[in-house]
Order: C-alpha cells, then structure tokens, then sequence
C-alpha cells in the first residue's frame, strides 16, 4: 500500500498560536472521526477553525483521493505563528501601552491506517492517555463509595472490608 497523505492548511487565524495548540495538542494522533466528534464540543474558541480544516481535510481525502474516512488518522497537526498587528493602548499620562495582535497558520497532515494496524495502535493510544481517578476507579469496578472519605468507610463496613485503619470490623 502506498502511503499517501493528505495536507491541508489554513492561514491568518487571528487567534494565538499558543492558544491554538492547547487544541491542536488534543487531537493529535487521533482517529478523524473521533477528532472531529471531540472538536464539536471542545468549548474553546481556537476549537471551530481546527474543526474547519479538519474537515477540509477529510473531505479532500475521501473526494479527491479515494480515502476511507474510518482508516484517516491525525499523522502530525501543528499551529505555527503567522503575522503580528501591533495595537496600542492608551496608558496613563499621555502614554500609550503596545498590546501585539497575534495570528496562527494551522497544518494538518492526515494519513490512511491500514487495517491490521489500526486495533492495536488505537489500544496503545488509549493505554498511554492520562485518566482521571474516577475513570480508573469505574473501569476496577469500584464505585463512588471506595473512596477515602466518609462515604466509601461507611460502604466498606457494610459490605465487610477493610476499612483502612487496621483489620476489616465485622
């Protein structure tokens, strides 16, 4: 299989670099299916040009190229910085304070996955994102009450387990 890829760029988003990449950085290595349903409700505001140019992206991939849209995945996406607007604001005593007006230029290089490498990349994936406490308590099978706190000692000493401070009460 050849490995073809797709590029698509969009420029003069008058919104930071900096802020954009806390975007960027979220997606990147994704699934474009699963990039875009995360994009739709990422409440920040750099969220909506990503998911424009994702798009973009997908479609050129899928009309132009013959892509499956269910092997596309995110091989590199980055927020560059484009051209700076100086602005002023008037300070005190006759002053005026500069406040620059940054823009970014947004690349996303989108690639097919073959099918036999698809599985156990999107397991490695998972396994290397970071989780919150409840979610790792949820997939135990340990609910709310396991806790440390008043709630999951009290659970505990009805079910029979160890309370944390010595030997399980019964």
């Amino acid at each position: 299989m050849e490995d073809f890829q797709v590029r698509a760029q969009i420029k003069y988003v008058w919104q930071t670099p900096r802020k954009v990449r806390l975007v960027v950085d979220s997606v990147r290595g994704m699934p474009a299916e699963e990039a875009l349903s995360m994009l739709k409700l990422m409440p920040k505001r750099a969220a909506d040009p990503v998911l424009k140019l994702l798009k973009s992206a997908v479609a050129n991939a899928e009309n132009n190229f013959g892509m499956a849209v269910e092997d596309l995945y995110i091989a590199s996406i980055m927020a560059d910085e484009g051209p700076v607007r100086p602005w002023r604001r008037f300070g005190a005593r006759g002053r005026f304070k500069r406040i620059v007006k940054r823009s970014s230029h947004i690349t996303v290089v989108l690639r097919e996955r073959a099918a036999e490498e698809a599985a156990p990349a999107a397991a490695a994936r998972l396994a290397e994102r970071p989780q919150r406490a409840g979610v790792v308590r949820a997939a135990r099978g340990e609910g709310r009450e396991s806790g440390s706190g008043l709630a999951g000692r009290l659970g505990r000493l009805r079910r029979g387990r160890q309370t944390g401070r010595g030997e399980a009460k019964s």
